[in-house]
């Protein structure tokens, strides 16, 4: 693994990269995140940790609580 830090090392940070760096905001967070937000009138976004579902909040830079979900134990009436 020691090998892809030196290749992050090795990006280059031109215009391209910064044109790609804003364009992951404008998207995660102006036409992503925000805009959900807004259009649904809502102060959070409950979505499932696993998978990629998270990825969108990582990439605009918010915020992501993650846990496991809470176990439901169903019990038989005769153990009342």
């Amino acid at each position: 693994m020691w090998f892809r830090f030196i290749e992050a090392e090795a990006t280059s940070m031109d215009e391209t990269y910064f044109e790609a760096l804003a364009a992951d905001e404008r998207m995660g967070r102006e036409e992503g995140i925000d805009a959900t937000l807004k259009k649904y009138n809502l102060d959070v976004i409950v979505i499932p940790a696993a998978g990629n579902a998270t990825k969108a909040a990582a990439i605009a830079g918010y915020p992501i609580i993650c846990g496991e979900p809470p176990q439901i134990i169903h019990m038989s009436k005769s153990s009342h």
